[in-house]
């Protein structure tokens, strides 16, 4: 999970790396999908579901005001690094339906964070947001009894070695958190200021090998994504795979109320 904003990037573009690594030959792979949708319900906006046939909750999605979201398990190894020790329940809202309400729903950061907030949460995991009318990127620890997001400034926890400050840059590598593998943060401390979509799905998915089921990189002021998935009836991951890249404007059919 890598956002890139501002200062980090090349010409200030705000990117969004989001990497699942899980089951990556489940038989799932076999009908990967992106599906746009142009709801009539009112507030929505139209929006990319990047994931598979049949899931209709969100694991990576993009809407066409620019706000994207993406999702990564949560293992808890300590529970001293959190603010409190997360916790799940069974009843509430599922969490893959929460994500879609945001990119469906939200119009810029602080409402993504109000619906994180104020619906009834259920399980435990990380995740990441872009919001082009902010230009900004958040990401996030959620539990059933606590949301924390995140800016490039305010994590819990900085070293130089593995999860370096850098302004204009948050992450979470593929490891359990807090994670000791210094290769996200290094690359990152190495490309600061000329981050790139390629520098996303060549550099951190491809050395740090992340993404073995699904790998997307969402541009929401181009809407553009890069994206590829394991690949159905063999053993190649989806990080050793060559990205399909989308023209998100070559295929919406409604106008976004966003015109920045």
């Amino acid at each position: 999970m890598l956002g890139a904003w501002g200062v980090a990037t090349e010409d200030n573009r705000l990117l969004h790396l989001r990497a699942l690594d899980w089951e990556a030959f489940s038989p799932i792979n076999e009908y990967p999908t992106v599906i746009l949708y142009e709801p009539t319900e009112e507030g929505s906006h139209p929006f990319a579901n990047i994931g598979y046939l049949g899931s209709i909750g969100t694991l990576t999605a993009m809407s066409k005001i620019g706000i994207s979201a993406g999702e990564k398990v949560m293992i808890v190894r300590d529970p001293a690094f959190y603010p409190n020790e997360p916790q799940i329940t069974y009843f509430g809202k599922p969490w893959m339906f929460v994500l879609r309400d945001t990119v469906q729903f939200a119009n810029n950061i602080d409402e993504v964070q109000s619906m994180l907030i104020s619906t009834n949460r259920t399980m435990k995991i990380h995740g990441g947001w872009a919001s082009l009318p902010d230009n900004t990127f958040r990401g996030m620890n959620y539990a059933a009894n606590f949301v924390d997001l995140f800016n490039d400034r305010n994590y819990y926890e900085y070293n130089d070695y593995s999860h370096p400050q850098l302004d204009g840059v948050f992450f979470f590598d593929k490891h359990v958190q807090p994670s000791n593998d210094p290769c996200m943060g290094n690359i990152l401390r190495e490309q600061h200021g000329r981050i790139t979509a390629e520098t996303m799905y060549r550099d951190i998915v491809g050395y740090q090998r992340t993404g073995d089921n699904k790998w997307a990189v969402m541009d929401p002021a181009a809407q553009e994504i890069w994206v590829a998935w394991s690949q159905y009836g063999t053993t190649v991951n989806a990080f050793e795979r060559s990205p399909i890249h989308i023209k998100l404007n070559d295929y919406w059919t409604k106008e976004s109320a966003f015109l920045g």
